[in-house]
């Protein structure tokens, strides 16, 4: 999706198109020139997603996505932190799949027995933060990512 049609999706009202578009931003995170317009825009974009009706979800509310996506634009417009810090704001980024999109590096994998995954130790390849990364499975996998102090 261009930036245009996130844009677009992000501001038309309708839930799917506005949770695609949310995708969009969060996907291109550690995209700076995708993101960079988004930012004279935020108070269009708060103004059209703050009161949608996204839906409750399964276990979670679907309103975290655009939440995630306001974060986003936000912390590129302020300019004083990296992307990484945003797989705290979503339960869904899977250390494997990240690894594999380029941004971090998977450090260590603890398993508690030789099968299961405790967590995961990873570095941001950007800023080289480092995550403790527990996996989880409730209704559904995912993942808490809690900094690794220096």
């Amino acid at each position: 999706m261009t930036a245009q049609e996130t844009f677009d999706h992000l501001i038309s009202g309708d839930y799917q198109r506005v949770k695609d578009g949310s995708w969009s931003v969060i996907n291109n995170r550690y995209h700076k020139a995708f993101i960079q317009p988004f930012i004279e825009h935020l108070p269009l974009i708060h103004e059209k997603t703050d009161n949608l009706d996204m839906g409750g979800g399964m276990v979670l509310s679907n309103k975290r996505f655009v939440d995630c996506a306001l974060k986003t634009i936000e912390l590129h417009r302020d300019g004083n932190q990296c992307p990484c810090v945003l797989h705290r704001e979503l339960e869904c980024f899977n250390p494997d799949t990240e690894e594999g999109s380029g941004h971090i590096m998977v450090i260590d994998r603890v398993f508690t027995d030789t099968r299961y995954i405790d967590y995961f130790i990873v570095e941001c390849k950007h800023c080289h933060a480092r995550y403790k990364v527990t996996e989880n499975d409730y209704h559904f996998r995912y993942w808490n990512w809690d900094p690794i102090a220096d």
